[in-house]
């Protein structure tokens, strides 16, 4: 006897119904890892303008500025004796975990201040942002 080929309505309901329990198993942990991707993506992000900063600052043999505005979310790179500024603004789901601005100055000389950044998404994961005054190299690294 030959059968035909080919699949059959309760088959194709069968693995419909598979294809949506999987996707929404699938959706809460792609979302919570787009967090996570966002906010470690934000703290390299600035601590590449802190590296930027210095940089800046030793080439040009000018002061600068880096300032982190909480309220704002803004991350702004400025030249205090020239006109060069560059910012840009934090994720609306990333939030720096201090109360008010924060102001870092870059010398001339290479020197830089010890700081110490934390920034947190919806899901109250945490990464901080450090700088260290005797390598002045920034590091990130996730707070558990």
């Amino acid at each position: 006897m030959k059968r035909n080929a080919g699949i059959t309505l309760l088959e194709m309901l069968v693995v419909m119904t598979l294809i949506g329990l999987l996707a929404s198993v699938a959706t809460p942990s792609v979302t919570a890892g787009m967090e996570t991707v966002k906010l470690r993506n934000s703290a390299e992000r600035l601590a590449a303008t802190l590296r930027l900063a210095r940089e800046r600052a030793v080439r040009t043999r000018h002061y600068f500025q880096v300032t982190v505005d909480p309220q704002t979310r803004r991350v702004e790179l400025r030249d205090l004796e020239g006109d060069f500024a560059r910012d840009w603004q934090l994720p609306e789901t990333i939030s720096v975990k201090v109360d008010r601005p924060l102001l870092f100055q870059f010398a001339p000389d290479g020197s830089v201040p010890s700081l110490h950044v934390e920034l947190e998404n919806s899901r109250r994961r945490v990464v901080s942002v450090d700088m260290d005054a005797f390598t002045a190299l920034p590091t990130v690294t996730e707070t558990k």
